[in-house]
């Protein structure tokens, strides 16, 4: 019986050994991949690399229209990658490329450099080579203040919070542009663009009095409404009257002269007086020649009254 277990102890410790043994062999022969993505260069295979080991440095890439800066962890990236690194992970490693023409100037195409909070722009970047355009330019965009604004390596920039913030754009690691951007709470901009609107609306005062627009037709019963089988035509254009009161002398009765006076700038009717007591309108006298009919309409729409 102690012989039995004696032999199922040595039998446990030796299993034990072999798996120790073969988790040692495993892991010291595991392997990881490198990948190498040559945007738009030529084809790179991947390695497969012992844990601990270097991968190999492959022959550089090609890309027409382009020379190959190196390979690096990631695009934002600027640091070349060391080969003499030791790999312990799957990693991919990305091609970076700069123009073979020489890059002279970088400007941000951008129209509205007043935003409101939470609004989202793609930025474009104009990349010239003397008088030429490049196109696909390498580009890196960048923030001057992330907590107002950010910007990806697409040129997407997304408002956070009001203020002014400056975004720059380099191309080809060295040719930089930059352009500031205000950012608004969406409150003030809406207030902004009312009060635009309402410095462009139309003031109807003119300099002697206030403005009344004379009738196509004076209508038959006194009133201001026109005929019923009256068409009125939209394209003639409308005449408007000014009306100036002038107090006759030193009338103790108070009395005023009624002028008017065309917008064409010409006087189109006969006058009219107006009598008051304490500054309260008493008596309205219109004469019986000249235009009477338009004094009626006019001082009917001035006075609030019914003209005499």
């Amino acid at each position: 019986m102690q012989k039995n277990k004696k032999a199922i102890i040595v039998a446990v410790v030796i299993v034990l050994l072999l798996i120790i043994f073969a988790a040692i062999f495993i892991l010291s022969n595991q392997k990881y991949t490198v990948t190498f993505d040559s945007k738009g260069g030529t084809l790179v295979e991947a390695q497969e690399v012992k844990k601990n080991e270097t991968a190999t440095e492959p022959a550089d890439p090609t890309r027409e229209g382009y020379i190959f800066l190196g390979w690096y962890t990631s695009e934002t990236s600027t640091v070349e990658y060391d080969f003499d690194t030791k790999v312990v992970e799957d990693i991919t490693l990305i091609a970076k490329w700069g123009q073979t023409q020489e890059i002279t100037d970088v400007s941000i195409d951008l129209k509205e450099t007043e935003l409101t909070v939470d609004d989202e722009v793609l930025l474009s970047a104009i990349v010239m080579a003397g008088d030429e355009e490049v196109e696909d330019a390498e580009l890196v965009w960048s923030s001057s203040d992330e907590r107002i604004a950010t910007v990806d390596e697409n040129g997407k920039l997304t408002a956070l919070k009001a203020g002014t913030v400056t975004i720059t754009v380099t191309a080809n690691g060295d040719i930089k542009a930059e352009i500031e951007i205000t950012i608004k709470e969406k409150e003030e901009k809406e207030k902004e663009k009312e009060d635009e609107e309402e410095d462009k609306k139309p003031t109807t005062n003119t300099a002697s009095g206030n403005t009344s627009t004379k009738p196509s037709k004076p209508s038959t019963d006194g009133s201001n409404k026109p005929d019923k089988d009256e068409t009125t035509e939209s394209e003639e254009p409308k005449v408007t009257y000014s009306y100036q009161w002038e107090k006759i002398g030193e009338s103790t009765a108070n009395q005023y002269m009624l002028y008017i006076v065309s917008s064409e700038g010409k006087k189109v009717a006969g006058t009219a007086t107006i009598t008051t007591v304490g500054g309260t309108q008493e008596t309205i006298s219109i004469p019986a020649t000249g235009r009477n009919d338009i004094i009626k309409d006019i001082v009917s729409n001035i006075t609030n009254v019914k003209a005499n």
